[in-house]
């Protein structure tokens, strides 16, 4: 009779934490889910230094913040003593706070894989693992699908950003 008792028990305890609340996980638009995604499009400046990014993120909802894994692909030029062309692809690991409210605070940091050439040298490429970060303010409001970020970072820059979260 223990033994069944505490197979209950520990059953109840174990099953108990799949439940999440709803209303604190509002950056995420599929309630059946533990996860939400955003995609989204940069376009970042720095006096000298243009680029345009496409990133892919996943949110992974927590108490009080959420986790997020992104990838992404972004493509800048830099016209400093000659003109150099990059290719970056990069994952990163971060963090947004601010449930339940339209203004959050992200950071994040990960690695890059650059691939650049310099113009005034064709067939002069080179690939290099390259940190990229990014703090910044993103705006997104409990439950819509419209993502606003803006912020300073590498391979970003001073950007702003447009997206759609799913």
């Amino acid at each position: 009779m223990r033994l069944v008792f505490v197979f209950i028990f520990f059953s109840t305890v174990a099953f108990g934490q799949n439940k999440i609340n709803e209303s604190e996980n509002s950056l995420v638009l599929n309630k059946n889910s533990l996860n939400g995604n955003n995609i989204s499009l940069s376009v970042g400046s720095a006096l000298l230094a243009n680029g345009l990014g496409l990133k892919y993120e996943r949110l992974i909802p927590r108490k009080k913040v959420y986790y997020t894994l992104t990838g992404g692909a972004h493509f800048f030029r830099i016209d400093f003593f000659g003109t150099e062309d990059h290719s970056i692809v990069y994952i990163s690991n971060g963090l947004t706070t601010g449930l339940n409210k339209p203004n959050h605070f992200e950071a994040s940091l990960g690695l890059g894989w650059d691939m650049g050439e310099f113009e005034s040298a064709p067939g002069s490429g080179y690939n290099a693992i390259v940190p990229v970060l990014n703090i910044g303010y993103r705006f997104q409001r409990p439950n819509k699908s419209l993502v606003f970020r803006s912020g300073i970072g590498f391979p970003e820059f001073l950007y702003v950003s447009l997206g759609h979260s799913f």
